[in-house]
């Protein structure tokens, strides 16, 4: 008996697009600043209905650019019991993903200066506290 493939599902393309997977990837890197060793990143890419109903493909059946706001990318990222999720929107899933990056590095740099500051001010409240320094 020979060995059959199984049939693959029919998927999005852009769920097999190198190139998007190049561009994602490249994108990723520029948050790693922000990540802890173990955080894991996950990005989703939707085509959403507009407000004629419908996705692109249902409504175009010749393959033209799918509408404004056809795509919606949601990257999501996990550190320990932590979840921090990022919607971008835009006419490609090019303009989508860069609106969802921005919004996630706006998050992650506010989160970084809050943790920054927190840990200064500690830091003094100690030297205070072990009278390292004084108060006139």
């Amino acid at each position: 008996m020979q060995p059959t493939a199984i049939p693959r599902p029919a998927t999005p393309q852009t769920e097999t697009d190198r190139e998007l997977k190049a561009y994602i990837y490249q994108q990723l890197v520029e948050l790693q600043p922000y990540l802890l060793a173990d955080s894991q990143m996950a990005v989703t890419v939707q085509q959403v209905a507009s407000e004629n109903g419908g996705t692109a493909a249902e409504r175009d059946p010749r393959g033209e650019p799918p509408p404004a706001g056809d795509y919606l990318v949601q990257l999501t990222m996990t550190v320990e019991d932590g979840k921090l999720t990022a919607e971008g929107q835009g006419e490609s899933v090019y303009e989508a993903f860069g609106e969802a990056k921005n919004v996630m590095v706006n998050q992650l740099s506010q989160l970084q200066n809050a943790v920054i500051d927190q840990a200064d001010r500690d830091q003094e409240i100690e030297s205070y506290l072990d009278g390292s320094r004084t108060i006139h």
